[in-house]
């Protein structure tokens, strides 16, 4: 296992998700390359575990807001990689409030870096 200094920025999940979340992307960076398919490898497993639809970004400059089910978010980094993990629901689940869906945040600029 690769070691990756583990930060996490912003949860709402539980603790046992969120380690999943965590060993989910470390084994998706050890095995992948691209970035397109390290969000793939995420996304899907997750899917799996927890049902669609899950949402992921991986990168080390993006910034975001995002409505998710509550419940469901994470944003942490491996090393200099930030991952952003959350669920969302379809329409025909209902409306944002009653779903316990939750706004979040747009990643401050502190927290924005280029490895240029």
């Amino acid at each position: 296992m690769c070691d990756r200094k583990v930060m996490i920025k912003n949860a709402d999940m539980s603790e046992e998700m969120q380690q999943d979340s965590v060993e989910c992307a470390t084994q998706a960076l050890e095995n992948y390359n691209i970035e397109k398919a390290i969000v793939a490898h995420i996304k899907k497993e997750f899917d799996k575990k927890d049902n669609p639809t899950w949402h992921c970004i991986v990168g080390r400059n993006f910034d975001s807001y995002v409505i998710h089910e509550t419940e469901h978010f994470n944003y942490f980094y491996l090393g200099l990689v930030a991952i952003l993990l959350f669920k969302s629901v379809s329409h025909t689940q209902g409306s944002i409030q009653k779903q316990g869906l939750q706004p979040k945040f747009q990643i401050p600029e502190t927290e924005i870096f280029s490895l240029a």
